[in-house]
C-alpha cells in the first residue's frame, strides 16, 4: 500500500517560494486505476514524481508497504524505482540510440533478470508492437512510442504503474487504445495516471483526485451500479441490454436517441458509474517485496557506451584526432626526454641485423679508471657464446700485445697504393685478422657465409707435425677479392693477369709480415645498396662523409675484411713459430727504481707470467735453479730481460777494462742475434763479470695511473734474468721487461687472463637473441668491456648526450603541457557528452539504474575513446619517431636512431589516456549523480 502524509514540495522561483504540493495526504489501493487531474501547474506531475522517487519532498512522509521514504538511502531510492515502479512518461523518454527491443529489455536487465523470450513476445503482442522490435524510437509514431513505454514499464512486473499525460500527444483513437491497455492492467496493479483529460478520467478511472494549487480539492471514487431495466439513457449514449425484449416505451426511447444521434451501446449487463467521496481505503495484506538493487551487466554498459559514441560523430572524431596528436607528441617527446644509451645501442645492433665485431678491453680498477685494450682468451669467447646463446668467434693476429693497441689491421702489400682515386673509400686495402671455421657448410652458415670459389683452407700434418705450407693458405671474402681487383686495375699478380674473382684462386699476396695463398672465396652477405654511391666518389667527399663513416663501420663490423682459416690454425701457428704469451701492463706509468742505480727507467709496456715457463728460461744472479717443472719464485721476486742488464749495470760496464768490455759486448750481441735457446754459459759469464758478489737487487716497483695520478708501490727483489722468450725485434734496452708471478700481476692490476683474440665476432643470431647482454658489455664500468669495432654509434650517442640531456628538460615541460592539454580535451568532450545525455541519464535513473550503473556506461564510453585515442596516438608517435630518425639519418647524416618508440611509450600513452578518461568521466558523473532524476529528465 502507498500512503502520503501531509506531503509538501516547494520550488524557488523569481517570485519567491511556490508550493507544488501543500500538505497532501492520500492513501492508494493496491490495485485500480487512479486519475490525478487539475489544471497545469496544480502539482499533478510533482505528485507523480515524489511518489515514484524521482524527486524528494520537503515535508511530510511517504510510505510504501509501511516503509518510510525518509528512511531510504539514495541506493534504496534507486532500488525502489527498480522494484516497485514502472514509469510511462509523457515524452516517452525512450533511449533514442537503441532499438525498441533493447529499450524494453534494459528495464528487465536492471532487475537482474534474464529475458524470457516467450514473455517478451507475449508482452509485445499485447501492446501491439511485435513488428517494431528492431526499429529505433525515431522511426515510430507517437502511439507506437507510448506502447513501447508501456511495454518497458510492464516488463518489470511492477506493483505501481505511473503514467504522466500518456495520451497528451496522441489522437483520440490511439489514446483510447492506450487507456484500454492501462485499464486492463489496473485489475491487479495500481495504475496512477496524471491527465488533464476529464472525459477519459470519467470513463476509465476507478478514482479521481483533483488538485488545485498543490492541494487535494476533490477525491472521488466510482462505483459500478447495474441498471434494472433494459435501456439506460446516458448523456450522449444509450445503453441497451443485449438480447432483451423491449417494451413499447423502451422502443420509443431508442427511437428518440437515434433521432438525437446518440451513441448506442449494447452490453450484456448495462450499468452506470456512480460517484462518491473516497472513504477509507481498504488495506489488503500483501507479501512484502524485497527491494532489488540494479544489476546492469558490464557488456550492456559497454554496449550503451559504444552506442553513445554515435551521437555526435564529427565532434568525436575531431576530439580524438586532436587528443591523439597531443598524446603522440607527448610520446615522441618522452622518447627524447628518456634518452637511454643502452637502449639506443641495442636498437642499433638490432637494426644492423648481421654479425657484429667488437674490440675487447678490460677495466682493472674502477677507482683508477684504468681501462685498456687486451687480447682475450678462448675462455672469454666460450663464456660469451654461452651468455648470448649463439655462435661467437674470436678474430686474431700474431702481433704481441705490448701497447694495449689490440685494434690491429694489416695491409695487403700488393694493393697498398693505386693510381685510382674514384672509389678508394669503398675498397679497403687492409685486413682485420684471422678467423677460424671448421671447413663445413654448417659452420660458415651460422655467420651467413658460404664458399663460392675454390675451397676452404685445411691444415695438413706429416707425422703429427704441421706442414708449414698449409699455414700459408687462406680464404678471403668476395669483398676483399673485389678490393684486390680494384687496386690492381688490370695489372698482373704473381706475374699473371687477374681480371675476375676466380683468377685470384691460388694467387699469393703479402699481408702484414707474411705471404698467403688465396685458396677460396667466401660470400659474407650482400653489402647494402645504399653504399654503392661511394664507388663513384673521391676520398673524403664532404657531402658524403657521414655515409662513408657508416660504410666503414659496416665493413669492419663483419667478416668482409677477415682471413678465413681452419679451426686449430692459431695454436698450430704459435707452436710452429714459437710465439709466447705476453701481457700488457695497462695505461699507467711504470718505474723500477733499483737501489744503487741513479737513473730510473720507465719499467715496462708488458710482462710475462712466470708460470708459463720453466727454469731453462731463467738464470739467477746467484746461480741456477734445480731442475723443476715450475720456477719457484716468490711473489716479491721478479726477473728482468737480459738486455736490461745494460741499464742495471751501466756503471759496472763503463768501468770494465777494454778486453772485458769487448767480451761483454760480444756476448750481448750473441744473444741479440741468436736463437731463443741461447748459450747459458755465455750469460753466466756476463753475470760473473758484472756482479762480483752474486745477490738479488733491491728495487721499488711503482706505477702511477695516467688518469688519477694515484701511485702504487711494491718492494721487490730482482733475482735474475730471463731469456729465450722475446724475439729479437721486441728487445728494447731502454725499457725494463719483467717476468713475475700471476699473484704479483693481479696485485699490480695486470690482467692475467689475456689471450690471443684482438676482436670478438658475434653471429647475427647471438645479436638478435642477446642484444641486451652485448650492450651490457658495451656499457660496463668494470671487468670485461667491449666496444663496437670502428662503429661510431656509441661515440655519436656520447657526443650528443649532453645536448639531449639539456633538451630533455624542455621536452619534459612540453610533455607536461601537452598532458594538461590532453586532459582538457578529453574532459571537455566527455563532460559535454555527459551533459548532452543528461536526459538519458535521468531515464536510466528513472528505470531504477543506480549511480554506479550510469557511471559504468559513461566510463565504458570514455574507455573506448581512450583506447582509440591510445592506439592512434601510439601509431602517430611511432610514425613521428620514424620521421625524426629518418631526418637525423638522411638530412643530418647521423646514423643513429635517437627517438626510439617502444613498450614504455605505448604503456605511457595508453595508461595516461585511460587514467584521464576515468578522471574525466568521474568528475561530471559524480556531479550529475547528485541531481534528482526528475531534474535530469526535464533536460531538453
Amino acid at each position: 500500500m502507498l500512503e502520503l502524509k501531509k506531503v509538501k514540495k516547494k520550488y524557488k522561483t523569481k517570485a519567491g517560494e511556490v508550493y507544488a504540493l501543500n500538505g497532501v495526504s492520500l492513501t492508494f489501493p493496491t490495485a485500480g486505476m487512479v486519475f490525478v487531474t487539475g489544471k497545469s501547474g496544480c502539482g499533478k506531475t510533482t505528485l507523480l514524481n515524489v511518489i515514484g522517487g524521482l524527486d524528494a519532498i520537503d515535508e511530510g512522509d511517504i510510505f510504501i508497504q509501511d516503509k518510510s521514504f525518509s528512511a531510504f538511502s539514495p541506493k534504496e531510492y534507486d532500488a525502489y524505482r527498480n522494484t516497485f515502479v514502472g514509469f510511462i512518461f509523457q515524452e516517452y523518454n525512450l533511449l533514442a540510440e537503441y532499438t525498441v527491443e533493447y529499450n524494453v529489455k534494459m528495464a528487465l536487465e536492471l532487475q537482474g533478470r534474464e529475458a524470457d523470450e516467450e514473455e517478451i513476445d507475449r508482452l509485445f503482442k499485447e501492446v501491439d508492437i511485435e513488428e517494431l522490435r528492431t526499429r529505433k524510437p525515431s522511426e515510430l509514431s507517437g502511439g507506437q512510442r507510448q506502447r513501447v513505454a508501456i511495454a518497458r514499464a510492464l516488463v518489470k512486473r511492477p506493483q505501481i504503474i505511473m503514467a504522466d499525460e500518456p495520451t497528451g500527444a496522441l489522437d483520440s483513437v490511439t489514446a483510447k487504445q492506450v487507456f484500454d491497455t492501462l485499464k486492463k492492467l489496473s485489475k491487479d496493479k495500481l495504475v496512477i495516471v496524471v491527465s488533464h483529460d476529464n472525459e477519459f478520467a470519467e470513463k476509465y478511472a476507478d478514482r479521481i483526485i483533483r488538485l488545485v494549487d498543490g492541494r487535494v480539492v476533490e477525491d472521488i471514487t466510482f462505483a459500478e451500479r447495474e441498471i434494472a431495466g433494459n435501456v439506460s439513457e446516458q448523456e450522449d449514449t444509450l445503453v441497451i441490454r443485449e438480447g432483451a425484449q423491449l417494451s413499447e416505451r423502451e422502443k420509443d426511447v431508442v427511437a428518440t436517441a437515434i433521432k438525437e444521434r446518440k451513441k448506442l451501446e449494447i452490453t450484456e449487463n448495462p450499468s452506470y458509474r456512480e460517484k462518491c467521496a473516497t472513504g477509507k481505503v481498504e488495506r489488503k495484506e500483501t507479501q512484502p517485496i524485497a527491494l532489488k538493487n540494479s544489476k546492469m551487466k558490464f557488456r550492456s554498459s559497454a554496449y550503451l557506451g559504444v552506442k553513445s559514441l554515435g551521437v555526435k560523430p564529427v565532434r568525436l572524431v575531431i576530439t580524438i584526432l586532436i587528443s591523439a596528436l597531443a598524446f603522440a607528441v607527448f610520446g615522441l617527446f618522452d622518447t627524447i626526454a628518456n634518452f637511454n644509451t643502452a637502449r639506443i645501442l641495442k636498437n642499433s645492433l638490432l637494426e644492423k641485423d648481421s654479425t657484429v665485431v667488437a674490440n675487447a678491453s678490460y677495466i682493472l680498477d674502477e677507482d683508477r679508471e684504468d681501462k685498456y685494450g687486451v687480447k682475450v682468451s678462448e675462455q672469454v669467447i666460450e663464456r660469451l657464446a654461452e651468455e648470448t646463446d649463439g655462435a661467437v668467434k674470436g678474430i686474431f693476429d700474431f702481433r704481441l700485445n705490448t701497447s694495449g693497441g689490440v685494434y690491429h689491421s694489416a695491409s695487403i702489400l700488393e694493393i697498398t697504393e693505386s693510381d685510382r682515386v674514384i672509389g678508394k673509400s669503398y675498397y679497403a686495402n687492409t685486413v682485420n685478422g684471422f678467423v677460424e671455421f671448421a671447413p663445413t657448410e654448417k659452420a660458415l652458415k651460422e655467420f651467413g657465409c658460404r664458399v663460392v670459389e675454390g675451397r676452404y683452407p685445411e691444415l695438413l700434418y706429416d707425422n703429427n707435425r704441421i706442414v708449414k705450407e698449409s699455414l700459408k693458405e687462406v680464404a678471403i671474402s668476395t669483398y676483399l677479392a673485389d678490393c684486390i681487383l680494384f687496386y690492381l686495375n688490370g695489372e698482373t699478380l704473381n706475374g699473371k693477369e687477374v681480371a675476375t674473382r676466380a683468377d685470384l684462386i691460388d694467387k699469393t699476396v703479402c699481408i702484414g709480415d707474411g705471404n698467403y695463398k688465396i685458396v677460396g672465396l667466401i660470400d659474407c652477405g650482400e653489402i647494402p645498396k645504399k653504399y654503392d654511391v661511394i664507388k663513384n666518389l673521391p676520398p673524403y667527399d664532404a657531402n658524403y662523409y657521414a655515409l662513408m663513416e657508416d660504410y666503414t663501420a659496416y665493413i669492419d663490423g663483419g667478416l668482409h675484411k677477415c682471413l678465413f682459416v681452419e679451426e686449430g690454425y692459431k695454436n698450430a701457428y704459435k707452436k710452429s713459430e714459437k710465439i709466447e704469451d705476453v701481457f700488457y701492463g695497462g695505461n699507467n706509468d711504470w718505474f723500477l727504481n733499483v737501489e744503487g742505480v741513479k737513473e730510473s727507467k720507465k719499467a715496462m709496456g708488458y710482462v710475462y707470467n712466470v708460470d708459463n715457463y720453466d727454469v731453462d728460461k731463467t738464470l739467477l744472479f746467484s746461480g741456477e735453479y734445480p731442475q723443476s717443472a715450475k720456477i719457484p719464485v716468490a711473489d716479491d721476486e721478479i726477473f728482468i730481460h737480459y738486455e736490461n742488464l745494460r741499464n742495471l749495470f751501466a756503471k759496472e760496464i763503463n768501468a770494465l777494462e777494454d778486453e772485458d768490455a769487448e767480451r761483454v759486448a760480444s756476448l750481448f750481441n750473441l744473444f741479440a742475434h741468436s736463437s731463443r735457446d741461447s748459450n747459458r754459459e755465455a750469460l753466466k759469464e756476463i753475470l760473473s763479470v758484472l756482479q762480483k758478489e752474486p745477490r738479488p737487487l733491491t728495487a721499488k716497483l711503482k706505477l702511477r695511473s695516467g688518469k688519477t695520478g694515484e701511485t702504487v708501490e711494491k718492494d721487490v727483489k730482482i733475482v735474475g734474468v730471463y731469456f729465450g722468450v722475446d724475439s729479437s725485434y721486441h728487445v728494447d734496452s731502454t725499457r725494463m721487461k719483467i717476468m713475475m708471478t700471476p699473484q704479483l700481476m693481479d696485485e699490480l692490476n695486470v690482467y692475467s687472463k689475456q689471450g690471443d683474440y684482438t676482436k670478438i665476432l658475434f653471429s647475427a643470431q647471438s645479436v638478435k637473441k642477446s642484444a641486451d647482454k652485448i650492450v651490457e658489455y658495451f656499457t660496463t664500468d668494470e671487468g670485461l668491456s667491449l666496444s663496437w669495432y670502428n662503429n661510431s654509434v656509441l661515440l655519436t650517442i656520447e657526443s650528443n648526450e649532453t645536448m639531449i640531456r639539456q633538451a630533455s628538460k624542455l621536452f619534459l615541460y612540453a610533455t607536461i603541457a601537452l598532458a594538461v592539454f590532453s586532459v582538457f580535451m578529453l574532459y571537455n568532450y566527455i563532460s559535454t557528452s555527459i551533459a548532452n545525455k543528461k536526459r538519458s541519464v535521468g531515464v536510466l535513473r528513472g528505470l531504477g539504474a543506480c549511480g554506479k550503473d550510469v557511471f559504468l556506461v559513461f566510463l565504458c564510453e570514455s574507455l573506448i575513446i581512450a583506447i582509440i585515442n591510445g592506439v592512434l596516438a601510439s601509431a602517430f608517435s611511432a610514425f613521428g619517431c620514424l620521421f625524426v630518425n629518418s631526418y637525423i639519418k638522411n638530412t643530418m647524416q647521423i646514423f643513429v636512431s635517437f627517438a626510439l618508440f617502444g613498450v614504455r611509450q605505448v604503456l605511457l600513452i595508453t595508461g595516461m589516456s585511460l587514467l584521464l578518461s576515468v578522471i574525466s568521466s568521474a568528475l561530471p558523473i559524480i556531479k550529475i549523480s547528485k541531481k534528482k532524476p526528475v531534474e535530469l529528465i526535464r533536460q531538453p
